[in-house]
């Protein structure tokens, strides 16, 4: 038992799978309705035209404050610049920090990692080999590469 009220949408969920799954799990009518009542989201999901940038600006939009997407799917579900937006500037908005940080401008706290890498130009199962080269956390240097 994890503790908590499970919430899952499958729109091709058949009747036999679906009478397989505990009785406390509830049905939702749309991947909406999970993204907004949801405090965890895990997407399990294939990599179909469908599903290719499920999660989108928009769909973030809709998830509560500080919650939680975990992609178990593939890559491509999740809309790589929307995910880095919603770190920066929508982070600072949702804050009520955007004339503070989220983007870098002058007079700005500026809240940034350089990489060796461009994340854009790079499959998503290599992110994880990116080198941090220089870290800069409300305008100071906190972390730099002795390489760099």
């Amino acid at each position: 038992k994890l503790g908590m009220q499970v919430l899952g949408y499958d729109p091709e969920i058949t009747v036999e799978a679906a009478w397989s799954l505990p009785s406390q799990v509830r049905k939702a009518h749309s991947i909406d309705e999970v993204l907004k009542n949801s405090e965890f989201v895990t997407l399990h999901v294939p990599l179909v035209p469908a599903t290719r940038h499920l999660i989108n600006a928009a769909r973030l939009g809709l998830m509560r404050h500080g919650a939680v997407l975990l992609n178990f799917a593939r890559d491509a579900v999740v809309d790589l610049p929307t995910m880095l937006a919603a770190y920066t500037r929508n982070g600072a908005w949702l804050s009520h920090e955007e004339d503070l940080r989220g983007t870098v401008a002058a007079g700005k706290l500026a809240d940034l990692v350089v990489l060796d890498r461009d994340l854009f130009e790079i499959p998503a199962s290599e992110i994880h080999a990116a080198k941090v080269l220089l870290t800069i956390f409300d305008g100071r240097v906190v972390y730099r590469d002795p390489d760099f």
